[in-house]
């Protein structure tokens, strides 16, 4: 079960990063992600949180489930998927 839950840590975190290449979520910085779960036959999923920074007017509706699936991917164990946001509104003065 150790195995499971290494791969799991790993999936989230590479899935989080790698959907910033996707072009629809240009403006997401990722702030952090973690896992948590009861490693139990018949247990309850894993509950997987990922935070992203993102522009204080950007709607995500399908974040999650984007992310769902490839974090699934390495371990063949339904999760579930919480996706928070950091609202940032940002000035950058020209220098």
């Amino acid at each position: 079960m150790r195995l499971v839950q290494l791969l799991l840590s790993e999936a989230h975190r590479e899935s989080a990063l790698s959907i910033l290449n996707d072009g629809a979520y240009d403006d997401l910085e990722l702030v952090t992600t973690s896992v948590e779960f009861v490693v139990v036959s018949g247990s309850a999923p894993p509950d997987v949180t990922v935070v992203f920074y993102r522009p204080v007017s950007a709607s995500y509706p399908t974040l999650a489930s984007d992310l769902a699936a490839p974090i699934r991917e390495p371990t063949d164990r339904d999760v579930n998927v919480r996706v928070e946001f950091v609202d940032v509104q940002r000035f950058d003065a020209a220098g």
